[in-house]
């Protein structure tokens, strides 16, 4: 048996008993997102900012800033969601057992909280800022003024687009598992190391096991390609954080002997 599918094996014997708590953290995270994408989407529509497409007449219009800032403040205000529901499967791989309650344990005292939106402010930002700057799509796009969404695309301008996004989409996985992947695992294995500590200082850590996850990711493909009919999500997404963070849990083990 190779290694990972000796560690996602284990995350399967792991979440046997388990499924529901870490389920559960997974579909709070989802409807928490969703509701303030909707919330967001209902008022610039009463506001008349968007049209029935959702295309913004003037994004600089004060009232769309006012309520697309609103979104994303309560979105980074609602995001140590993400790290509990991670937590869950860091309690899985540490104790054999978790809690759905746990999906809340950064919202428990005010230092741990602040000290979460830090990190998660740090990940995310350098996240946005690395996929923007190296937005392929976007700059095909800009390039040909034109979206894949357009009538009468013309076959050339189509094919351009569609090689672009498949490169854009390749650097999103890539930034993913280099500026966020370990550090959010790391953080609720080991939230004692800090924001620094699980974000700076942990890129040495990544870059010589940035290629295990990513090995470990791709066994994991065909779950996420099944993902587009939704209901596989709820299986796939706490699968493969379990196998992730278990994986992660074996790597920091290992270095400490």
């Amino acid at each position: 048996m190779s290694k990972n599918a000796l560690i996602k094996n284990q995350a399967r014997l792991l979440l046997r008993g388990n499924w529901v708590p870490v389920i559960t953290g997974w579909v709070i995270v989802m409807l928490t997102f969703m509701t303030a994408y909707y919330i967001q989407s209902f008022a610039l529509l009463a506001l008349d900012q968007i049209d029935s497409d959702g295309k913004f007449y003037n994004i600089w219009e004060p009232a769309t800033i006012l309520v697309v800032l609103a979104s994303y403040l309560c979105l980074v205000f609602l995001s140590p969601l993400i790290n509990g529901a991670v937590r869950l499967s860091a309690n899985l791989v540490k104790n054999r057992e978790t809690f759905a309650s746990e999906m809340f344990y950064y919202f428990t005292t005010p230092r741990l909280y602040f000290k979460t939106l830090l990190f998660n402010l740090i990940t995310g930002w350098v996240f946005l800022f690395v996929t923007r700057l190296a937005d392929a799509y976007g700059y095909a796009s800009r390039l040909l003024s034109a979206n894949l969404g357009d009538s009468d695309l013309p076959p050339e301008t189509a094919s351009i687009l569609i090689a672009a996004l498949i490169v854009s989409v390749i650097i999103y996985i890539l930034t993913y598992f280099l500026f966020v992947h370990f550090q959010l695992i790391v953080y609720s294995l080991e939230p004692e190391r800090g924001a620094f500590g699980c974000t700076v200082l942990l890129l040495p850590f990544v870059f010589r096991h940035f290629a295990k996850a990513l090995s470990l990711f791709c066994g994991f493909i065909g779950w996420f390609l099944l993902c587009f009919f939704v209901v596989p999500a709820m299986y796939t997404v706490p699968y493969f954080i379990t196998a992730s963070v278990n994986e992660v849990y074996l790597l920091l083990e290992a270095e400490k002997q």
